[in-house]
């Protein structure tokens, strides 16, 4: 039952994850676990049973016939074989419910990898637009400064041609 008990509180745990997949399995871990307690029961009521069965048995001994006390041993069979029937299947349903939690604990791994490279996606994607941003930036400084190379270029023409003129002026 205290595997039962883990196994609720871990379903509970993911009651807040909106994938899907998680909640198929969340329902059938609920589905796992009301069967297992089920047959937890149908055992414990089996083996309740055989006691009593048994105490009876001991108590009217006496006044039982051979007849009476074959169908007595055969109930007791009866019981016994479904007693191990359903503790082997107690046993296959606990192991399922152990695989079922390990897949759930590997979603959770994943789900949290998953937010952890979106979150890095944000993080990238933030610092990428400010580096964007820097990159555009930069590139208007350097339009502005090609632009000012530009009208330096034609002020130094300018006065090359006119140094040009002023000496052919005192030569001449």
């Amino acid at each position: 039952f205290n595997n039962h008990f883990d196994a609720q509180n871990a379903a509970n745990f993911f009651d807040s994850l909106p994938n899907p997949e998680m909640e198929n399995l969340r329902k059938q871990l609920e589905d796992l676990q009301l069967v297992l307690y089920n047959k937890d029961s149908e055992i414990q009521q089996l083996k309740e049973s055989q006691i009593s069965t048994l105490g009876n048995t001991n108590e009217t001994s006496n006044g039982v016939t051979d007849k009476g006390k074959e169908n007595s041993d055969e109930q007791r069979d009866k019981d016994v074989n479904m007693n191990m029937k359903l503790e082997q299947e107690n046993i296959s349903l606990k192991q399922r419910l152990k695989d079922t939690e390990i897949h759930i604990k590997q979603l959770q791994t994943q789900l949290e990898t998953t937010a952890a490279v979106a979150a890095a996606a944000a993080v990238g994607t933030s610092s990428g637009s400010a580096a964007e941003a820097r990159c555009r930036q930069l590139e208007e400084e350097l339009d502005a400064i090609k632009r000012e190379q530009e009208d330096l270029l034609v002020l130094v023409t300018d006065q090359d041609s006119k140094v040009s003129e002023y000496r052919r002026k005192l030569r001449g």
